[in-house]
């Protein structure tokens, strides 16, 4: 989909290693030796376009709005099965606690999209409800901005220059056009 222009995870699968994770806006991740937990370690290079860093509190409001009563079911269900809770641990740390100790969960967890907790924030410091986020272009994280949009006929993306993970080893070499456009 989209998102992978726009919102990075915090990890990524290999295209050549079968169940390999490697961290993305993750510097970090600590398995419990019996799969009870998975903590995530953000790199403290992690920026959204606007400048700001990617920070668990924005984890924990992605996990907590993908979870919500106005998240579509299939996130929610996604999200919550096998998980028992999410804990900021500190302002760069989180750890899931697993009820469901499988390989499949971790994975999962690890391909969670994070945006930033500003996303819908109104002027009077309320927030829109998840489920009427229509036209308010999210703050990303991830290769490209949002150059220019017509919904629901068109979007742009433009490669940002000051995109954090350029030079990571899961990024690097990938992400080479300038622009790219969707036409519905």
């Amino acid at each position: 989909g989209l998102e992978i222009f726009m919102l990075e995870t915090l990890a990524t699968t290999s295209a050549d290693e079968p169940m390999t994770m490697y961290g993305l806006l993750a510097e970090e991740m600590l398995i419990a030796p019996d799969k009870s937990s998975i903590t995530f370690r953000l790199n403290p290079k992690a920026r959204f376009s606007n400048g700001d860093p990617v920070t668990a509190a924005d984890v924990k409001f992605s996990y907590d709005s993908l979870t919500g009563k106005y998240a579509s079911p299939a996130y929610q269900s996604a999200f919550t099965d096998g998980i028992k809770q999410l804990v900021v641990v500190d302002d760069r740390t989180v750890r899931f606690d697993l009820s469901d100790r499988t390989s499949a969960t971790i994975f999962k967890l690890g391909g969670l999209h994070v945006f930033s907790h500003k996303w819908g924030l109104k002027p009077d410091g309320t927030l829109i409800r998840f489920d009427e986020l229509l036209n308010e272009v999210p703050l990303l994280s991830g290769p490209y901005t949002i150059s220019s949009q017509d919904p629901p006929r068109r979007i742009e993306f433009k490669r940002n220059p000051n995109y954090w993970a350029a030079d990571l080893n899961v990024r690097r070499g990938a992400y080479n056009f300038d622009r790219v456009v969707y036409r519905y």
